[in-house]
């Protein structure tokens, strides 16, 4: 049997402040590194966001494509970072 090693990050994101979201998660990670064998880092639904959104239109600004945008980007440099995985939730545009 293998062990995974797992590291989960639940903030109370600001809401609809991404930028500020993304910086709170990174305080709660800044101390690992790839030294520390992390096979999966595990973000919480809309972890950047928020996910308490009034309709569609309020909600609008925050959708991404996947595979762009902020919240990718912010995945693959931890992915990068610490060698592993990245699981977040995110709003996400239907194409």
């Amino acid at each position: 049997m293998t062990a995974i090693k797992v590291v989960s990050v639940q903030i109370y994101p600001a809401y609809k402040d991404v930028k500020k979201s993304m910086r709170k998660a990174e305080q709660q990670i800044e101390e690992l590194s790839d030294k520390d064998k992390v096979d999966i880092l595990l973000l919480s639904e809309m972890v950047f966001t928020g996910y308490t959104f009034k309709d569609k239109e309020d909600i609008r600004p925050y959708l991404e494509k996947a595979g762009e945008g902020p919240t990718f980007e912010w995945c693959a440099a931890q992915a990068k970072r610490l060698g592993c995985w990245v699981f977040c939730g995110y709003p996400e545009v239907a194409t």
